[in-house]
């Protein structure tokens, strides 16, 4: 899978604030949200996985995620306070529109969207 914002990829496949991340292309920023498949899928053909908005996730936060290390999809603490927001918003720098930066959600942050995701049955 293509992982946006690494190596040549920028701000033709994300949607952040122009400073591009390990080598990506930098440039001139929207400095706005944009409308949802402005960019291109990504190799699983979905849209907008970085930038744009922060996503709200249903996984609790944790510093450590439970200890789960780099485990394919983490889940972290079965409860907790907060819940987790990752992959940046358009006013981020690409470093802070990877995947790998999650935060505690804290409320009050308009930058904040969500993914309505559907898994179909056998």
């Amino acid at each position: 899978m293509g992982v946006v914002l690494q190596g040549e990829e920028g701000l033709d496949e994300a949607n952040f604030d122009g400073t591009a991340y390990n080598g990506g292309k930098s440039g001139k920023a929207l400095g706005r949200p944009a409308k949802v498949a402005s960019y291109k899928p990504n190799n699983l053909g979905l849209y907008d996985m970085h930038g744009n908005l922060w996503e709200w996730v249903s996984d609790w936060y944790a510093t450590d995620y439970g200890g789960t290390g780099f485990a394919r999809d983490p889940t972290g603490p079965a409860k907790g306070t907060q819940h987790m927001i990752k992959s940046g918003g358009y006013y981020n720098n690409g470093y802070e529109t990877r995947a790998a930066r999650r935060f505690p959600h804290e409320g009050g942050n308009t930058a904040v969207g969500f993914r309505v995701a559907f898994v179909q049955g056998d």
